[in-house]
């Protein structure tokens, strides 16, 4: 999952490059916001790099049979959460970025809508005491 959203990061990093960094240069784009956007999907990217890794060495142990195989996995759902709460938000900072404020203000009112249903997914689907991870 996180190699996929990695792939997706770097789609939307592309497509910002390639029609931003143009107009950023020429001044008609915020450069803050440019700047912010940009920093957000290198960041998201190397967060479900991070997940990835994680998940690797999270196998690795539970084969293995380290105790450690654990903490890994919560390292790598933590990865992949924080990646993807800076990914959602992606789409209302390029239509600010290229002034279209209506727009934007959808885009982050539904990232806010995201934020409050992963909120409550965390919180009633998650078991209390972690079970073990199922046999592969």
């Amino acid at each position: 999952m996180a190699v996929g959203l990695g792939g997706t990061c770097v789609a939307i990093f592309t497509f910002a490059l390639f029609f931003l960094y143009p107009r950023w240069v020429s001044g008609e784009v915020n450069p803050i916001l440019f700047q912010g956007t940009i920093a957000g999907l290198v960041v998201s990217l190397f967060l479900f790099v991070y997940a990835s890794v994680f998940y690797y060495w999270f196998l690795i142990c539970y084969w293995n049979g380290d105790p450690k195989a654990k903490t890994y996995l919560d390292r790598a759902d933590g990865c992949v959460t924080l990646g993807l709460v800076l990914l959602v938000v992606e789409p209302a900072f390029i239509l600010f970025t290229i002034n279209l404020l209506d727009l934007g203000l959808i885009a982050l009112g539904l990232w806010f809508g995201f934020i409050l249903l992963l909120v409550v997914v965390q919180r009633n689907l998650r078991p209390r005491a972690r079970a073990e991870p199922p046999a592969l």
